[in-house]
């Protein structure tokens, strides 16, 4: 209902059933078709509908009044429920007011510590509804219960905490979490580097929306907001390869954002000339626009040499990610002399390095290349 209000596409389809659930479903199997599938390993009653329409979640909450139900729900925002025989809404905790006032209010003061993972939740919501806030009383609700989140399953935080990155405003739910004394969630740091994060997130919006050409997809935004956060939580680039490495042992991060956010990491400042623009495209390969945003986010890379890398990217980068053998192994063996072994490697590996810095476009020109640094075939190197 909230994301319905808000004019904002739904994820998914909740049903609250008064009972009588598993005639319900499979009613709606026979007459629907699809499968039922039973959620909750045993802690709650509920049934997930597959049908070639579409999934829907069927939860009992047995033979309660239904706005029982929803003060059990966390926020007002997520505690309201349609009708569908009359077209009611149904919302005794206020959350269509607080839903106009762009308000983030738990139902009861005891939410957080029934579900600590709820102050991540509370945080992860306010990234995903730029404008939003949360009222005092909550944020002191959940303060209280933030050193909570410790005990929390590895599973559920990641899932929450990878929605707060991936979501529009990034920067405000992580400034909430400061806010909420959520800090321990990421070990040893303190708030105002968690507040520092919040600011480097924001910074990294308003360099994307200055510079549409590093459009970033989803995966590689994700990674790029990872590396900043661990930056700014280690302290430097090299604290933050650390506790990305620790988060991914906790089984907090997927080992692949978190790798890619290393390699984000270790690029240690833009490219200052051709030669440098073409070495950096070919070492980042798709993560580039990410490492560039990265740059410009914090002023290391002016725009207009942003917008030449992203030229060339666009004019030269598929070579240059990938460049193309201008000669064989056997050719540079016989040019340079080298047998097989390190000696040839090396050969190969400066070869595809004057490839790539621009200095041989063809095969002609990597003979004459070779041959200025072997005398002709000698096999002895500059």
């Amino acid at each position: 209902m909230r994301d319905a209000l808000l004019g904002r596409a739904a994820g998914d389809l909740d049903v609250a059933v008064g009972g009588e659930l598993e005639a319900l479903v499979a009613a709606l199997c026979r007459r629907h078709g699809g499968r039922a599938i039973r959620l909750g390993g045993g802690r709650f009653a509920a049934v997930r509908l597959v049908t070639a329409a579409g999934a829907l979640d069927l939860w009992d909450r047995g033979e309660g009044p239904l706005a029982d139900d929803l003060w059990r729900r966390d926020l007002t925002l997520n505690a309201m429920a349609l009708d569908p025989a009359t077209c009611e809404l149904i919302d005794p905790t206020g959350g269509l007011a607080d839903l106009r006032r762009g308000l983030l209010r738990a139902t009861r003061p005891e939410v957080f510590r029934e579900d600590p993972l709820r102050v991540l939740r509370l945080a992860r919501l306010r990234a995903e509804l730029p404008g939003f806030t949360a009222d005092e009383g909550t944020l002191g609700c959940a303060r209280e219960a933030s050193p909570g989140l410790a005990a929390i399953a590895a599973e559920r935080i990641r899932e929450e905490l990878l929605r707060l990155l991936a979501a529009v405003d990034a920067a405000g739910g992580l400034a909430l979490l400061a806010a909420c004394g959520a800090e321990g969630l990421f070990g040893d740091t303190s708030a105002p580097r968690v507040a520092a994060a919040a600011t480097a997130l924001a910074q990294l919006r308003a360099a994307l929306a200055r510079l549409p050409r590093l459009a970033l997809s989803p995966e590689h935004a994700l990674s790029l907001h990872l590396a900043l956060l661990a930056a700014a939580l280690g302290g430097s680039a090299a604290g933050g390869r650390n506790l990305l490495e620790e988060l991914t042992v906790r089984r907090w991060l997927p080992r692949a954002p978190a790798r890619d956010a290393a390699r984000l990491l270790e690029e240690s400042g833009p490219p200052r000339d051709l030669a440098g623009a073409r070495r950096f495209l070919h070492r980042t390969g798709a993560l580039w626009a990410a490492a560039a945003a990265r740059f410009a986010a914090f002023s290391e890379a002016e725009d207009a040499e942003v917008e030449r890398l992203a030229a060339l990217e666009a004019r030269a980068g598929a070579d240059l990610r990938r460049p193309r053998p201008l000669l064989s192994g056997e050719e540079i063996a016989r040019l340079t002399g080298a047998g097989p072994g390190p000696g040839l490697g090396g050969w190969i590996a400066r070869l595809r390095r004057a490839e790539v810095d621009g200095e041989v476009t063809d095969p002609d020109s990597a003979r004459a290349w070779l041959a200025a640094r072997t005398g002709g075939g000698s096999g002895q190197s500059d």
